[in-house]
Parts: structure tokens; sequence; C-alpha cells
């Protein structure tokens, strides 16, 4: 008996539409407070000319 795969569906649209307006970094979702705390820790490094980029 062969094996069939179904192509993943999405059932609510309320669903998509809620994750795709939730942040997210490195792709997994985190809390709004945990932003504005990477916000902060970047905000406070000196502008040295060259381009900064965060390691989470």
């Amino acid at each position: 008996m062969p094996i069939i795969f179904e192509v993943a569906t999405i059932r609510y649209a309320s669903r998509k539409a809620y994750a795709e307006t939730r942040p997210r970094i490195k792709g997994r979702f985190v809390k709004r407070t945990e932003i504005d705390q990477v916000e902060q820790m970047f905000s406070n490094v000196p502008d040295s000319g060259f381009g900064v980029v965060p390691s989470f």
C-alpha cells in the first residue's frame, strides 16, 4: 500500500493572520517585552560607522 502525503493546509485564516503579526527573533515567536529588552541593548551601542550584526 503506497504512502500518501497530504499537503499542509491552513485550516483557520485567523490563526495564520495572528501568526504573521506576532514578533519573531530567529524565526521563533517572542514576547513583546523581550523585543523591548533587545532594543534597549542595541540603543546603547555607540555608532562607530561600521555595521553591527546583532547575535541573539
